[in-house]
């Protein structure tokens, strides 16, 4: 089974990818790169602090499963099933509880701007080498740890 750890260095503010990831199968490492593990710092339609319509996702450990052809995200990793996953603020989108779901990791927009209400992503020019790891519907672990800045 594959384990990809990814470890949150920066704030939904920070810059867009300062966070790092690793993937690894039975103790041989099969990738390390940047991602990111937090939502835009602003929705741009309304310009709304993250806060007001953004989930930021607790560390932890969750389950992932390879998605082929998402209709939004293309070949993406879905956590959890799609279910709940716990938060560190209030999530507008469910009712003000510390809960998000359909929370994926997926290619971001940009190499400047992450593309995320919520999800982790992955800079667009990693994006292929790191998803191509993955055989179609495989599952595995993901593994979110809070480093230093």
């Amino acid at each position: 089974m594959k384990t990809i750890e990814a470890t949150r260095k920066g704030t939904p503010e920070s810059a867009a990818y300062e966070d790092s990831v690793i993937v690894y199968e039975d103790g041989k490492l099969l990738y390390t790169g940047d991602i990111s593990t937090e939502p835009n710092p602003y929705q741009p339609a309304t310009a709304k602090v993250w806060t007001e319509v953004y989930a930021r996702i607790a560390e932890g450990s969750y389950r992932w499963k390879l998605m082929t052809r998402h209709h939004t995200y293309g070949r993406c990793l879905l956590l959890n099933g799609g279910g709940a996953i716990p938060t560190l603020n209030p999530n507008i989108n469910h009712s003000m509880g510390y809960i998000a779901t359909e929370i994926f990791i997926h290619r971001g927009d940009n190499d400047t701007w992450r593309g995320s209400r919520g999800c982790l992503t992955i800079p667009p020019s990693k994006a292929d080498i790191f998803f191509n790891l993955f055989a179609d519907n495989e599952t595995g672990k993901l593994v979110l740890r809070k480093g230093t800045p």
